[in-house]
This record gives C-alpha cells, sequence and structure tokens, in this order.
C-alpha cells in the first residue's frame, strides 16, 4: 500500500513538474526519463502512459498557439518556437548637395562630350524604401521575400525584387539556400544597408557581385569560422529575369571567413575578423553593352558598365564597349578576387576591403591590337568609435556585422536629461579606385582603340572618365534607438585627370550627404 503512495507521489510530482517545463530545450530528456522511471518499476506503464499522453497533448496545444512580439519587427510565433513569420521593412531618405550648381537635371543640354551633370543636382532622394517578409517553418526551413519599391524600369518608378530564397538548415554547419540571394563576396555587400558604417557603400563594393539568382551552399562549421560557395546566373542587376545576352556559363562564387577573437575566446570584447573571396564566369562581347537608354545594362562591373562617386554623383569612369566580331572568341573571361580584414575593441573598429576585376579576351584577328587583359583595382581603409562606449563585437556574429543597440534608447528630446541620448559615433574613410590597367583602350574621345579592327571596341573616353580616382569620407552617425539613425557625411573625391561635368574641366567633385532612415 505504502509503495502504491509512493508511487503514486511520485507520478504525481513528476507529472507536474514535466508538465511545467511545457515544450523547450528539455522535451526529449523528459521524455526519456518518463521512459526510465517506467523501466525502474517506479512508475506502472499506465501511469506512464498517462503521463506521456499529457506530454503530448501540452506539445500540442502550444505547437498551436501564436504569439506576437516586437523585437526590432513584428514576429509572430508558434508556442513550440518552430514556425514563425516576421513583417518588417526600411525607408531611407536622403539629401546630397555638391559643390557646383546644376540648373538643368536633363542631359541633352549638356556639351558633346561632357559627363552626366544631372547625377549633381543637389536633390532629396528616396534611396530605399523595402518591404520584406521572412520566417520559418518546422524549424529548419527559411525564408526570405523582400522587394524595393523605389526601382526604376526605363525612367518609370517600379517595385523590384530585392532577395528571394528559401534556407534549408538541417545542419548549422552545411546549409542550402535556393533563390535570388547576396553572392558572398565582401563584408560591405553581405552587411545589411540598414548597418553599413557610412551612408554609401565604398568603391570596392561596385566590383563584387550583386544579387543574384541561384544555389549556395554555405555554413558555420566552427563558431568563428563560416563559408559560402554559390552559383548563380552571373547577370548582375536584380532586376533581371531571364533575357540573357550572356555565353551560357554561370557565375561561381566563393568566400570564407575567421573571427580570431571566437578562438581566444574574446567575443564579447573583440573582433578579429579576416576574409578571402573570388568568383568566375565567362561573359559576351554583347554583355559589355549598356542596356537602351543607360538603364541598367548588362555591362562589365555589377551588371552596370560605369562607376559612381561614392557620393552618388558623376558617373567617373565608363568602361570599353565591345562589339562581337567574326573570326574571333567572343567571350570575356572575367575573375575577381577580395580580401577583408575588420579588428574591433570596443567602441573601436578598423576595416579594410581589396578588390580586383580582371577581364581578358580577344578584341580582332588581324591588326596589331589582338588580346586585352586588364585589371581595375580599389580598396578602402577606415576608423569607427563610438564616443558613446557601446560594443562593436556585440554587433558581429557569423562574418558580418550587424544591428549596434545604443546602451540607452532615445525615444523623445524630455529623456536627454536622464541620458538617454542614443549611441553616437564619428569616423573616416579612404578608398582608392586604379582602372590605370586599361590606358590601353582609353582614347582622348572614346572612338576606336587604333590597331583594333573597325568597330571591334569602343574606348573609354578620358574626356568623360578618369581612370583613378582617390575618395575621403568623414560621417557622424546617432543611432537614436534600434530601429532609427541619421547620418551626415562629406565626401570629397580627387580625379586622376579632369573630367568634363556640365561643360567644364573638373579635378574633384564635393559632396554633403544626410540620411534619416527607420527599419523593422
Amino acid at each position: 500500500m505504502n509503495r502504491m503512495k509512493i508511487r503514486g507521489v511520485v507520478a504525481a510530482v513528476a507529472g507536474s513538474l514535466l508538465l511545467s517545463f511545457g515544450v523547450n530545450a528539455m522535451a526529449d530528456s523528459n521524455d526519456d526519463l518518463i521512459n526510465a522511471l517506467m523501466e525502474k518499476g517506479v512508475l506502472t506503464e499506465e501511469e506512464g502512459a498517462q503521463l506521456l499522453k499529457g506530454r503530448s497533448a501540452e506539445k500540442a496545444k502550444k505547437s498551436s498557439e501564436i504569439k506576437a512580439s516586437f523585437k526590432d519587427g513584428i514576429t509572430w510565433e508558434s508556442g513550440d518556437k518552430s514556425n514563425s513569420i516576421s513583417v518588417g521593412g526600411r525607408v531611407h531618405t536622403d539629401y546630397r548637395n555638391f559643390d557646383r550648381d546644376i540648373s538643368n537635371k536633363t542631359t541633352a543640354a549638356l556639351p558633346a562630350g561632357a559627363q552626366n551633370g544631372a547625377n549633381e543636382s543637389d536633390t532629396f532622394d528616396i534611396r530605399r524604401a523595402r518591404i520584406e517578409v521572412k520566417g520559418k517553418f518546422y524549424d529548419a526551413y527559411e525564408f526570405l521575400v523582400s522587394a524595393d519599391l523605389t526601382g526604376t524600369s526605363a525612367g518609370n518608378t517600379s517595385s523590384i525584387l530585392d532577395q528571394a530564397y528559401l534556407n534549408i538548415n538541417w545542419w548549422k554547419e552545411v546549409q542550402f539556400r535556393f533563390g535570388q540571394f547576396k553572392a558572398p563576396f565582401n563584408l560591405e555587400k553581405v552587411t545589411s544597408s540598414n548597418f553599413i558604417d557610412f551612408q554609401e557603400r565604398s568603391v570596392v563594393n561596385a566590383l563584387a557581385p550583386n544579387e543574384d539568382r541561384g544555389a549556395m551552399i554555405w555554413g558555420i562549421p566552427k563558431d568563428g569560422l563560416t563559408y559560402a560557395l554559390a552559383v548563380t546566373n552571373g547577370e548582375g542587376p536584380k532586376n533581371r529575369n531571364d533575357s540573357d545576352p550572356r555565353v551560357d556559363k554561370p557565375e561561381f562564387v566563393g568566400r570564407g571567413t575567421v573571427n580570431l577573437a571566437e578562438f581566444f575566446g574574446n567575443k564579447d570584447t573583440q573582433v578579429f575578423h579576416f576574409g578571402a573571396a573570388g568568383s568566375y564566369t565567362e561573359l559576351a562581347k554583347s554583355n559589355s553593352q549598356p542596356a537602351a537608354g543607360g538603364i541598367g545594362g548588362n555591362g562589365l562591373i555589377n551588371g552596370g558598365n560605369a562607376l559612381r562617386t561614392e557620393a552618388r554623383g558623376i558617373n567617373f569612369l565608363t568602361l570599353p564597349v565591345f562589339a562581337s566580331q567574326a573570326g574571333v572568341d567572343n567571350t570575356i573571361e572575367k575573375t575577381r578576387y577580395g580580401l577583408e580584414a575588420a579588428i574591433a575593441q570596443g567602441p573601436v573598429k578598423l576595416q579594410a576591403e581589396w578588390a580586383t576585376n580582371n577581364f581578358k579576351g580577344d578584341v580582332a584577328n588581324t591588326g596589331t591590337f589582338k588580346k586585352f587583359d586588364d585589371s581595375i583595382d580599389a580598396w578602402y581603409v577606415e576608423a569607427l568609435w563610438l564616443i558613446t562606449g557601446e560594443n562593436y563585437a556585440s554587433a558581429y556574429k557569423d562574418g558580418a556585422f550587424g544591428n549596434i543597440k545604443p546602451k540607452s534608447d532615445f525615444v523623445h528630446p524630455a529623456a536627454i536629461s536622464s541620458g538617454a541620448y542614443g549611441a553616437w559615433e564619428i569616423g573616416a574613410r579612404y578608398s582608392k579606385l586604379d582602372a590605370s590597367d586599361f590606358s590601353n583602350l582609353a582614347t582622348a574621345t572614346g572612338t576606336a582603340v587604333p590597331g583594333a579592327a573597325a568597330g571591334a571596341v569602343t574606348g573609354i573616353n578620358l574626356r568623360g572618365s578618369t581612370l583613378e580616382a582617390d575618395t575621403w569620407t568623414v560621417g557622424l552617425k546617432w543611432i537614436l534607438n534600434a530601429n532609427s539613425r541619421i547620418l551626415l557625411n562629406y565626401v570629397y573625391t580627387d580625379f586622376n585627370t579632369p573630367i568634363n561635368i556640365a561643360g567644364k574641366l573638373e579635378n574633384s567633385e564635393k559632396a554633403f550627404t544626410a540620411r534619416a532612415q527607420w527599419n523593422f
């Protein structure tokens, strides 16, 4: 009788404890415990079955519950946390002011050979306006769909698909991604535009792959190590679909990173990040030509054919246009390499990246000019300081930097007296672009290159382009809270050779830019 009472008490206590845990990380262990108690005779099979039945009912109840919450975004999550969906977005409102007065926002009235002066008009801009939906189901299948409502197509505003992918996360070490996603290449690109260090990414980012469609295998084999290998269309612009003027060759892209601070056990206060990347593809000669109207374009670089200053001013370098020819190989081999490093200690961060794009192909089968093998190099180095004392390491995860959370959120001016003024950051960046390798394809007026077959290549116009440029950027950032930021940047770009801008030869571009952004 006493044994029956003891067993009943054990069953009651075990049942109440186990059910109080709910569905959590100990769920499977609790089931094992019940089975062990049954095997030792502490619980009868009937008592054990009742407990297991109760736990099954609790699991079903928990999994069917839906809870809504807000943490940097609106999320609905099942009680067992295996299914969720979030709705988010971002709005980046910009202002740009240049050192020249450009009164005409069209290019029709500009002198022949002049660079696009319209890009240097002082203007307010909606840089980004995106809506995204992301989530997971069955705890292992993750998805994201985002659209940028500020995209343009032939001069008309239209929504553009930004990213749309399914990520299969059966194992942390080996994951699979399918759809349209960021090609894994450089630190600036994989860092969200919500959290980049300055208002615009550096010129290095123009030499990296853009969002593209394809498949990727990636993972985190060990904390502090990441890798990613992708096969994509290599088409460049994220709004392209199935129009494909290239050779039928995909682009192979790979990136690997290491954060040594995680091996040293200092990941809470330090970042010692290093990474390397590379890609290879083959393009068609027709891919070097911009699309009609100059919108988008197939191009050689990042889906375009020109490089814009970091202040989003003029296109200071327009690459050659190659024409398909009979009797020669009409493919262009494109190879990219990149290196990256970021070192952070508490509120101070140093970061640098380097990238190169090499283009190799034939120009003509007659004459003295037969082949080209030219590269564009770019690099930057920057220093940043969170003067309010926040920690960069807290924003680093899996090979990229994320959101800096202020020690105290700024919500209203009335809260300043209590020290709630958000986070403040200052920074400076120097970047360099060198396309001097292309001097063999440059002419004074951009006409056909001497020695090449007629019409084989339209050279770089040295009146409208420069082969080298240096850029200095200084910035002030106010992170009001996890969802809001205000940025002020001054950007000075020095051109190696003067560029015709709105009818005048200019050696530099000076710009003051500002951004107010909100993301959730």
